[in-house]
């Protein structure tokens, strides 16, 4: 008598799906496009920060959410998820595999044409968000992978067969965390330092609300194909795609008031009460001043 256990693979992995090209190639498109109109929409405004020096390098949170999470992020890739999981069921697994219609790669060329995006046009905050688009892909990666060895849940396709170790990566989702820190990051971008160019006294116009449904279409096809592959759990995607907006927002917020800071001088540095008394042209008198 013979017997199988799990679900082994029939068919080798490709390195792109059809499906899988498809969407990636209009993801790139997308982000593409916006490129090159928000460069031509900025292009008169070249006021940068000023000329960047070595610091740029160690300030604005370069050395704990750049060195030190990439640092910590490549060292917990040096050990495998938990066998058996922990909180979560051994005998999950078991389902088919249905290929990977959004695989590594795809996430990785968004990200990068994303991060391209923000460096690339020349908006005056750039230089700030190249900064902080780097940080919250490294944090995101870092808070993915922690919980991926801690937990090692089970994906729904486990079994015995193939790359056993990243069968026990399931959550949370590496897919959903990554893309959508990618796409929220660039969402808040343009809205805050390229869209504003062009959107006058409307505050959403329709091609506004067009090129943010595009990168959000995007991102919840890459999540919902993870589930129908049986890549990934529900609870895996819902997780990751809240911990990818959270560290999204958090950095972008960051950094832009780093960037409004050394753009208003009046502005008080963190920890700093200022108080000036200013002349006032227009009333022949004093203008008060505070800044916190």
């Amino acid at each position: 008598m013979t017997q199988t256990v799990g679900c082994a693979r029939t068919e080798p992995r490709k390195l792109f799906s059809r499906s899988s090209r498809g969407w990636l190639a209009t993801g790139i498109a997308v982000i593409a496009t916006l490129t090159f109109t928000a460069a031509d929409a900025v292009a008169q405004d070249t006021q940068d920060p000023p000329d960047l020096t070595w610091s740029y390098l160690t300030d604005g949170g370069m050395v704990p959410y750049i060195y030190g999470a990439g640092a910590a992020l490549l060292s917990f890739f040096a050990f495998e998820p938990r066998d058996p999981p922990l909180w979560f069921s051994a005998d999950e697994g078991g389902q088919p595999a249905n290929g990977d219609t959004f695989p590594n790669h795809s996430v990785a060329a968004t990200g990068i044409a994303a991060w391209l995006t923000v460096g690339l046009v020349p908006a005056p905050a750039r230089w700030y968000h190249v900064k902080g688009f780097a940080q919250s892909w490294l944090m995101t990666g870092l808070l993915t992978r922690g919980p991926q060895v801690l937990f090692g849940r089970h994906r729904p396709d486990y079994n015995l067969d193939g790359d056993i170790a990243d069968q026990r990566a399931s959550f949370p989702s590496g897919h959903s965390s990554q893309n959508t820190a990618h796409v929220v990051y660039l969402g808040l971008y343009l809205r805050r330092h390229v869209f504003n160019r062009w959107r006058g006294s409307s505050a959403l116009p329709w091609w506004e609300l067009l090129s943010y449904s595009a990168l959000a279409g995007l991102n919840v096809w890459d999540s919902y194909t993870r589930v129908v592959d049986n890549r990934h759990h529900l609870s895996d995607v819902l997780v990751g795609t809240a911990l990818g907006a959270t560290m999204a927002t958090t950095f972008f917020l960051w950094q832009d008031r780093r960037y409004q800071r050394a753009r208003t001088p009046l502005m008080a540095q963190p920890g700093e009460r200022r108080v000036l008394i200013l002349p006032n042209p227009a009333t022949n008198g004093l203008t008060l001043v505070a800044a916190w």
